[in-house]
């Protein structure tokens, strides 16, 4: 017994896709994906062949992740909101509501305000031990020690969905 593909039921020979996502605009990484190519050719692959190749930078996703936040991409403020959306609709998914006493106390949106004047366009990779100190002693002398230390606390919060975004060293 012999068997022939038949036209129309042969299988899609699929092929593997590398690549990296980055978070800057591709025009600084072409010296480091052109360099790429040869290592992938002396190991046996050839785009389009065997392999196929994708690199994608953050910017072909502006449209999505801009519409987070009226911040700059990959700045504090864009980040921030975006992790506060986050939070919302993972609640939502959940069927969590919260009534409006439970939201007067949520502290990320009230630390917010106290953050993003000073920092919310700001690149996360600028703020500095001495930055985040005139923001605890500034919100100290506005509202309270109490306020202050809630601020640095949601900050740390903040901190860590930044390195999650990445918009920060994950250090």
């Amino acid at each position: 017994m012999v068997g022939w593909p038949l036209p129309g039921h042969t299988q899609q020979r699929t092929i593997p896709v590398i690549g990296f996502l980055n978070c800057a605009s591709p025009d600084g990484y072409r010296p480091m994906t052109a360099a790429f190519q040869p290592g992938l050719r002396e190991s046996g692959y050839v785009e389009g062949e065997n392999i196929d190749c994708d690199c994608p930078s953050v910017f072909d996703r502006v449209s999505l992740e801009a519409s987070y936040s009226s911040d700059p991409l990959g700045s504090i403020g864009n980040s921030c909101e975006r992790a506060m959306k986050l939070r919302a609709d993972a609640r939502k998914a959940k069927g969590i509501t919260w009534t409006k006493e439970q939201h007067s106390r949520d502290d990320w949106p009230r630390a917010w305000e106290h953050i993003e004047p000073l920092l919310g366009d700001c690149d996360p990779k600028t703020v500095t031990p001495e930055v985040l100190l005139d923001l605890r002693t500034l919100v100290a002398e506005k509202v309270s020690e109490n306020e202050a230390y809630r601020v640095i606390k949601v900050w740390r919060s903040f901190w860590q969905q930044m390195a999650l975004f990445g918009f920060r060293d994950g250090t």
